[in-house]
């Protein structure tokens, strides 16, 4: 059986670094700052490593849907377009092969209505 994105980037380890920069890329832009205001990011990025492995062919999120974990924050097209730079931007970073890479960013960008405007 093919080794997952998950494995080859080296398993949960790789995922909490990733996250870890993510974030102070996200919390740095003053679009995207007043969506995180009043959100306990500890526990934000626990959900994120989860996320983010099982997008990546890791163990299977069992968090709440995207629809429901958005659910009235009224997210732009814009917000979402510069989260998924500062996506791309972490996985650069720690330098994810660009087939990795383009693998996730298209499992996320797939996402985009289940976030936007909800």
């Amino acid at each position: 059986m093919a080794e997952s994105i998950f494995e080859r980037l080296g398993g949960r380890e790789t995922f909490v670094k990733v996250v870890d920069h993510f974030y102070e890329l996200v919390l740095a832009d003053e679009l995207l700052k007043p969506y995180f205001a009043e959100t306990e990011m500890a526990e934000q990025a626990k959900h994120q490593v989860a996320f983010m492995s099982a997008l990546a062919g890791g163990p299977v999120f069992a968090g709440r849907s995207m629809s429901d974990a958005h659910a009235g924050m009224k997210i732009t097209d814009e917000a979402f377009g510069a989260v998924a730079g500062h996506l791309s931007a972490a996985l650069d970073h720690f330098k994810v092969p660009e087939d990795d890479k383009s693998a996730m960013m298209t499992a996320a960008a797939g996402l985009q209505g289940d976030i936007v405007g909800k």
